[in-house]
């Protein structure tokens, strides 16, 4: 059971960092042909990828939120792999500055978070189904079932956990991105 978790992490984790490491290659490939106007190009629309993927975030707290929920997490796991992938291009061939390494560090530890959060959520949910389900057929009254599932529920609480680091990961990407945004738009001269 948990090991099929670690399995699916582990495989995800290893398929998003070979997609993520290609496009840095990408990217290098774009800055050593002089396109530097496609690799900024590509850093805000990877960056406005991922604060549309927020909107899970928005719908989870405000139940009023346009959509639903579902088309939300869908969103918000293919606009942050996709967004992730242009900012890795963004990324890609230029090692010159402290502020942008930082902020790229950060943010691939919020996306390996988040990527981790995400399987620790539908697993835990899935297998708290399936055992209850199993357990309410078996003849278990639900008091019975609940108390059985004690474990998963604890699992539950876990990725509660979770979500209070992923959450301030989060805050140090905005402050680091801001502050790689406004050093760029200086230097550059915006």
């Amino acid at each position: 059971m948990i090991t099929g978790l670690i399995w699916r992490v582990t495989w995800s984790g290893a398929g998003l960092l070979v997609f993520w490491w290609l496009g840095y290659v990408l990217g290098d490939q774009l800055h050593r042909n002089g396109w530097l106007h496609a690799l900024y190009w590509a850093g805000i629309a990877g960056t406005l990828m991922v604060l549309l993927a927020l909107g899970y975030s928005i719908k989870k707290r405000y139940k009023a939120f346009p959509g639903r929920m579902v088309f939300w997490l869908q969103a918000h796991v293919v606009l942050t792999v996709l967004g992730n992938l242009l900012i890795c291009i963004h990324v890609g061939g230029r090692t010159h500055a402290l502020v942008p390494w930082m902020t790229f560090i950060v943010f691939l530890i919020v996306m390996i978070s988040g990527q981790i959060g995400y399987f620790l959520h539908f697993y835990i949910k899935q297998k708290l189904a399936a055992t209850k389900r199993a357990l309410l057929e078996q003849g278990n009254s639900r008091e019975e079932a609940e108390e059985e599932l004690a474990w998963v529920i604890a699992g539950e609480n876990l990725l509660s956990g979770w979500r209070r680091v992923h959450f301030p990961l989060n805050i140090t990407l905005a402050l680091a991105l801001t502050l790689h945004i406004v050093s760029a738009v200086y230097y550059r001269g915006w």
